[in-house]
């Protein structure tokens, strides 16, 4: 549950992250741009540079804790333009993996106590899962849209992404 010790525990979050974010979003796309099934969706470095802006952007907001219908929108926007684009979940899940673990690192490498640590982590954590779960559920509602409408081949192609395990194991 986001409450408020969440809310109180995620203004430890922000200067962290606004220290730490340009370094996490530069190594996310030079991750991922080693993957030719998400390579071929990028158009060119005008289109990288402002999906790192937007990238910079959404964190921010995330951990801001305004989860009023504007955020809400957002997180359904951001999934609807993934699931158009054909970004497998598994690959939109390991995107969320790679930022949550480089947070954790640089949140890590602070002075905390252990319990306070531990309710930054815990708070950390159930943002990016609301956060993850507002944008996947996308997924399942259009996915049923899909096979409602008859565009099975369209809903078929998108639910049996290939697996690769490269994204979990470097």
């Amino acid at each position: 549950m986001i409450n408020a010790d969440t809310r109180y525990n995620l203004r430890k979050v922000i200067p962290v992250f606004r220290e730490d974010l340009d370094f996490i979003v530069e190594k996310f796309y030079a991750h991922i741009r080693q993957f030719p099934e998400i390579s071929q969706i990028f158009t060119g470095k005008a289109q990288i540079d402002a999906l790192k802006k937007r990238q910079k952007q959404h964190w921010i907001k995330l951990f801001s804790c305004r989860f009023d219908d504007a955020y809400v929108n957002s997180a359904v926007r951001i999934g609807k333009i993934h699931f158009t684009q054909g970004v497998a979940p598994s690959l939109y899940v390991a995107g969320y993996n790679y930022f949550h673990c480089e947070l954790v690192s640089a949140l890590t490498r602070r002075k905390f106590n252990p319990r306070e640590l531990s309710d930054v982590l815990t708070s950390v954590c159930r943002v990016i899962s609301l956060d993850m779960d507002l944008s996947l559920s996308v997924y399942t509602q259009e996915y049923r849209d899909n096979q409602e409408s008859g565009d099975r081949q369209e809903a078929g192609d998108r639910q049996e992404p290939e697996q690769n395990p490269a994204w979990v194991i470097e």
